[in-house]
């Protein structure tokens, strides 16, 4: 198994978000795992870890309203986390773009 990153904790948490956002809005167990996972990648990035910048922000937004959510709403998610989900999936998206980019250079 690959090594964890930032990159891929964050891609997780978004996955596992929007299926659970298509079977009726309700975070699950598996969704907090992963929220759990990515909230540790955050630590170690802000620690001095690899990592991009703009990503963090967007994860450490995505993971502050969600776990607002699931402590102050018994899992039914708020518009503005799902708008920081929105961010973080363009954040994903332009690591990702990028990181393609310098494997064919």
């Amino acid at each position: 198994m690959a090594e964890e990153s930032l990159l891929t904790a964050a891609h997780r948490l978004n996955r596992y978000f929007r299926i659970d956002m298509k079977r009726g809005g309700l975070v699950v167990d598996e969704t907090l795992a992963a929220l759990e996972t990515l909230e540790a990648q955050i630590r170690t990035a802000q620690a001095g870890g690899e990592h991009d910048a703009g990503l963090l922000q967007a994860a450490v937004i995505t993971a502050r309203d969600l776990r607002l959510d699931t402590s102050e709403h018994g899992g039914m998610v708020a518009i503005r986390t799902e708008i920081a989900f929105d961010t973080l999936d363009k954040a994903i998206r332009a690591v990702g773009g990028r990181k393609a980019e310098a494997a064919d250079a």
